[in-house]
C-alpha cells in the first residue's frame, strides 16, 4: 500500500459538500456507523464533541 498523505482542513461553505461525500472503509464501519455528515454536524454544533473509539475497540 502507497503512502497517503492526509491534509486536515476545516469545514468550510466551499467544501462541506465534498466532505459530505467521504466513505469510511468497510472494515471502520464498526466504529463509524453513522454517516460522516452526522460526525460533521456533531463537531459544529455540539459544543463539547470530542470523538470517542468504543471501549471494546482493539485498533488503537
Amino acid at each position: 500500500m502507497k503512502n497517503a498523505l492526509i491534509d486536515l482542513q476545516p469545514v468550510t461553505i466551499e467544501n462541506w459538500y465534498a466532505c459530505t461525500q467521504l466513505k469510511v472503509k468497510p472494515e471502520q464501519l464498526a466504529l463509524f456507523p453513522a454517516p460522516v455528515v452526522y460526525w460533521i454536524a456533531e463537531s459544529k454544533y455540539v459544543s463539547d464533541f470530542e470523538l470517542r473509539l468504543p471501549e471494546n475497540c482493539t485498533n488503537r
